[in-house]
Parts: C-alpha cells; structure tokens; sequence
C-alpha cells in the first residue's frame, strides 16, 4: 500500500476515535462492576466465597458452562467488556482448567462468527463496526506482514484483538487458518486470566498477584514495543 508506514501503536494512541472507544469501554467496564457491587451487594458474601459458589455453579452441569461460553462470544462481538476480565471470572467460577476451555470455546466461535460475518458481507459492514482510521491503520498493518501480523496482535493481551477479528476476516487468509491462528494465539493470555481467578478463589493472593502481573505486564510491553516485535518476526519467521 502506497504512503508512509504508520506503526501500529501509533495508530492507537493517536487515533481521538480510538482512544475515545478505549475511554467508553474502561468506563462501561467500571460501570459494569459498579452496577454489578449495588445490585447482587446482599448476595457479596455467597458470591465470595469461592466454595459454595462453586457449588452453586456445579448444580448445573451443562447450563452454567453454556452460559458463560455465550458471554464470551458476545463480547466479541458487540459487549465492551475485555475478553480476559471475563477470563478470570472463568477460573474463579470454574478453575484454571476449565475456565480456559470454556473462555477459549466461546473466544474461538465468536472469533469464526465476526471472520464468517466479514467474508459474507464485505467491506461496507466491517466499516459500519470500525473507525476508518483505525480500519486504515489495520489495513496497512495485516496487509504487509500478513498471518504473522494476525497472531502476534491476537497473542498480546490488551490490544484491540476483537476488531482485527472483522478486519482479518477481508483478507486471503482462508478461514480455517484465521480461526486456528486466533485458538492458538489467544490460549496463552486467557491461561493466565483463568489461573488468576482460579488463585483468587482459592485465596492464593501471591499467585494471583504474579498472575495478573505478568497479564498486565505483557500487555504493556506489546503496546510499547508492538514495532519492535513485529520486526524481529519478520527477521526470523517466513512471511
């Protein structure tokens, strides 16, 4: 594509409409938990106690697990709630195991469905979703590095991963291979969402500390040095 290169966290953070929707989306998710804390407040003490929650959730083998799988494929598709908050509420609820199995079955079909829904209906529906700025930036982005540049923006926790799931659905790349990239990519982050929450009902505060540190961490440093990574990707693996 013709022009100057922008690098992607540049486009990010200069974007006003991006760093607006990243605004919007920090406040409905404190307005979320916010809403959350005043409504089910005289159920606080069952809510945390991680066993009888626990077992509460067990006494529905098949319902709880579908119901959890949906909220994750909702929010990629239109809930403004991060993907990984979700994530630690499966490892809380379900354990680390189990949590990321059912955050990364609904990860994986909402994924399929907004790579479905951009193949099915072009261009003009994925612009309806994304700024066109942003949108340009993705464009520029996937279209020089291709595959490599799908997972590595899916393997960073933190980055609008949800969004190259419309874009990356316009590409070549055929389905089957975006839908493998986003379940091998996305695994890791939503591990350690799953043992975060997993170690704070377990009250193993440590563990959850370290969890959730290396969650912030590498979202951080894949904010910051995005450019960087893509670069050494491009030195060492084929295109």
């Amino acid at each position: 594509m013709a022009g100057t290169q922008k690098g992607f966290e540049t486009i990010i953070f200069k974007n006003k409409k991006a760093r607006k929707d990243v605004l919007t989306k920090s406040l409905a998710t404190l307005l979320f938990l916010a809403a959350s804390f005043y409504f089910f407040e005289p159920y606080i003490n069952f809510l945390s106690n991680p066993s009888k929650l626990r077992g509460f959730i067990s006494s529905f083998p098949v319902l709880s697990p579908l119901i959890f799988i949906g909220v994750q494929i909702i929010q990629i598709l239109v809930a403004p709630i991060p993907g990984q908050i979700i994530g630690v509420a499966g490892g809380y609820l379900f354990g680390a195991f189990k949590g990321t199995v059912y955050s990364m079955i609904g990860v994986t079909i909402g994924s399929a469905i907004a790579f479905w829904l951009s193949r099915k209906y072009g261009r003009p529906y994925v612009e309806s979703k994304i700024d066109m700025d942003l949108m340009a930036g993705f464009d520029e982005f996937i279209e020089k590095h291709g595959r490599k540049s799908v997972f590595l923006i899916f393997l960073i926790p933190g980055l609008p991963d949800d969004a190259v799931c419309f874009v990356s659905g316009l590409t070549k790349i055929p389905l089957r291979q975006l839908v493998v990239l986003a379940l091998i990519a996305r695994t890791p982050a939503f591990l350690l969402a799953s043992m975060a929450g997993s170690s704070l009902a377990a009250s193993e505060m440590m563990k959850f500390g370290v969890f959730s540190l290396v969650l912030v961490l590498s979202s951080v440093i894949g904010y910051l040095k995005l450019d960087e990574i893509q670069e050494y990707l491009d030195k060492t693996l084929p295109g």
